[in-house]
C-alpha cells in the first residue's frame, strides 16, 4: 500500500504555531516511518525553518494564492489578513455575521492532486496520528496502516453519523444528528437544493436530487482514498461549488453555523461524497487523538464555565488571553485540564 500523506492547517499565528508543535510532537514520539505532510496556511514563511530542517514537509500552500482563482471565496470565506490584529479582526467579523468556514481546508486538495497523491490524511493541527501506541506495542505497525488500506472512493472520518427521514409502516422516521443539533431538521432539505444545483452545472440529471439518507462525519480527522488525482480533482470542484451555493445564501447558511463562531461543513461535505460516490466509513478512535488547546482561540476562547461564575475571556493577543485569564488558567491546571505540548 503506497503511505498516505498528512494535510493539515493553520491559519492565524496561534493555529500556525500549533501545526509547528504538533508536527515536532508527531517525530518525536519514536516512530521513524511517520507520514509526509502538505500544509495550508495563510503565512507560509512561518514554516520555512522547520522544512529546511526536516525533510517531512512536502508542500506549503499560501492560501491567499490558491484562492485567487476563487475570488468569491475572500468575500464570503473570511481570513484576517493583519497577523497583528488577528485576534480582533476575526472577532469583529463574526458579529457582523461573517464566519470563519472549517472548509477552508479543502484548497489544499488541487495541490495534493498535482503532485500525484490519491491517499490522505486530512487532520487539524490539535489532532494526533498515534504513532506512539506503535513504540509502546499497544498496536501493531501492520494494524495501524491497514486502517489505511480502504475501499477506492470512500472516506473515514472521526464521529460519523446518519442523518435520515424514511417510511417505515409505522409512518415516517427522521433521525436528526448529535453534530449538527437543531440544524439537522434543515439538513436534508438544504442537501437536496445543493445537489440539484450540481445537476443543473453538470448536466447530470439522472441524479436524484432528493436525499433521504446522509452520512455526515465531523472534519478535525478524516482519511480520503480516491482512484485517481482526477477523481480528486472532481471531488473539490464539487466541494467547492457546495461552499458556493451553500454560503452564499443567508439562509442556506444558517444551517452550517456552529458553536456561535464558525461554518461547519457537515452538509457541503456530505453532499460532495454523495454526489461524487463516495462512501463514508468511520474511523476507529484508537489511531488518532483530539485534543482542546484553549490559547490556540485566545480570541473566541472556548465555553468554560467556572464554580465562581467566571469563564475564559477573550483577548485581542495571546499575551492578554494569558494576562486576563490568570486566575481561570491555574483552576485549569490544577484540575489537569490544562494541554501542556
Amino acid at each position: 500500500m503506497s503511505k498516505p500523506i498528512v494535510a493539515t492547517w493553520g491559519l492565524g499565528p496561534s493555529y500556525r504555531d500549533r501545526v509547528k508543535q504538533n508536527f515536532e510532537k508527531s517525530l518525536s514520539m519514536g516512530y521513524s516511518d511517520t507520514m509526509d505532510y502538505i500544509i495550508l496556511t495563510d503565512v507560509p514563511s512561518d514554516f520555512d525553518e522547520l522544512r529546511s530542517r526536516t525533510n517531512k514537509i512536502i508542500d506549503v500552500i499560501n492560501i491567499h494564492e490558491v484562492r485567487e482563482n476563487h475570488p468569491w471565496s475572500a468575500d464570503i470565506e473570511y481570513i484576517p489578513t493583519n497577523q497583528e490584529s488577528y485576534g480582533k479582526d476575526y472577532r469583529d467579523a463574526m458579529w457582523k455575521k461573517k464566519f470563519f468556514s472549517y472548509s477552508l481546508n479543502r484548497f489544499s486538495l488541487p495541490r495534493i492532486a498535482e503532485l500525484g497523491y490519491t491517499k490522505f490524511v486530512m487532520h487539524d493541527p490539535d489532532s494526533d496520528l498515534r504513532y506512539d501506541k506503535i513504540v509502546s506495542g499497544e498496536i501493531s505497525e501492520e494494524d495501524f496502516w491497514s486502517q489505511f488500506d480502504t475501499p477506492v472512493n470512500s472516506m473515514k472520518g472521526c464521529h460519523k453519523e446518519e442523518l435520515s427521514l424514511t417510511s417505515t409502516p409505522q409512518g415516517i422516521s427522521f433521525t436528526p444528528t448529535n453534530a449538527m443539533g437543531p440544524a439537522s431538521l434543515a439538513g436534508l432539505q438544504l442537501a437536496s437544493i445543493l445537489m440539484d444545483r450540481l445537476n443543473n452545472k453538470y448536466d447530470t440529471h439522472h441524479i436524484n436530487p432528493m436525499v433521504s439518507n446522509m452520512p455526515i462525519t465531523e472534519g478535525p480527522f478524516r482519511y480520503y482514498n480516491f482512484e485517481s488525482t482526477e477523481s480528486l480533482k472532481k471531488y473539490f470542484d464539487v466541494w467547492n461549488e457546495t461552499i458556493r451555493d451553500a454560503y452564499s445564501n443567508r439562509i442556506f447558511m444558517g444551517c452550517s453555523e456552529c458553536g456561535g463562531y464558525m461554518l461547519c461543513d457537515y452538509i457541503p461535505v456530505a453532499v460532495a461524497n454523495l454526489y461524487c460516490g463516495i462512501s463514508v466509513l468511520p474511523f476507529d478512535k484508537k489511531y488518532f487523538d483530539i485534543h482542546i488547546y484553549f490559547t490556540d482561540r485566545y480570541f473566541i476562547p472556548k465555553s468554560m464555565n467556572f464554580t465562581d461564575g467566571t469563564f475564559l475571556m477573550p483577548a485581542d493577543t495571546l499575551e492578554e488571553f494569558y494576562t486576563t485569564n490568570a486566575k481561570q488558567i491555574e483552576v485549569l491546571k490544577s484540575q489537569n485540564q490544562w494541554p501542556i505540548f
